[in-house]
């Protein structure tokens, strides 16, 4: 790793399609200027954010699509993974079973976050919490069965586009699940031809 680290400058980092299985704390200290880090398409089954980006508070997208990740690792002080530039953020194509509480409250910024094609079943009330500034969420092909009426509390500013297409299990959404939104902002999908048509 430290090669990797003295690249100072780096501001783009591709290793995808490789067969990593983990990533150690520090693998990239020192790259204080990298803006992207592309990991998909690798064997790595647990995500600490914490531990696996430390540093790198200058990150905008990550990319961690088509891995095995089962276990996303929430730290109990954001400060621990700060993420204040990050505005993309991709995990589709893992095997996330369920989604924590504040499971990206690291991330006070990201504005588009893809969970499609992963095993969720269960979604924490406040698994979003902190993500004020999200505008594209996309749980398609999951087999989430409910939503809690919370859990797009703190979304109302800024969430334009919920993708909920092919969770088969889902039969319906309380309604109360959309208190602060407007119909005509938030355009929510549950099969690929149109929104649904939704109230409060």
């Amino acid at each position: 790793h430290k090669p990797i680290a003295g690249l100072k400058k780096l501001q783009t980092l591709q290793l995808f399609s490789n067969r990593l299985t983990s990533n150690p704390r520090g693998s990239f200290s020192g790259l204080t200027r990298l803006t992207h880090l592309y990991l998909q398409s690798n064997l790595l089954d647990a995500i600490d954010f914490a531990s696996a980006f430390h540093g790198l508070n200058s990150l905008k997208t990550l990319e961690l699509s088509l891995n095995h990740i089962r276990t996303v690792i929430s730290s109990s002080s954001k400060t621990d993974c700060l993420f204040p530039e990050l505005r993309t953020l991709y995990m589709n194509g893992n095997q996330l079973s369920s989604l924590g509480p504040q499971t990206f409250a690291c991330m006070p910024n990201l504005t588009e976050l893809n969970l499609s094609e992963n095993r969720i079943r269960s979604v924490h009330p406040h698994a979003f919490r902190g993500l004020s500034q999200l505008t594209y969420l996309f749980l398609t092909k999951n087999e989430i069965a409910s939503l809690h009426p919370d859990t797009l509390a703190g979304l109302e500013e800024n969430l334009r586009y919920l993708y909920l297409v092919e969770n088969s299990t889902l039969v319906s959404i309380h309604p109360s699940t959309f208190k602060g939104f407007s119909p005509d902002k938030l355009f929510v999908y549950k099969n690929f031809d149109e929104p649904m048509k939704w109230t409060t």
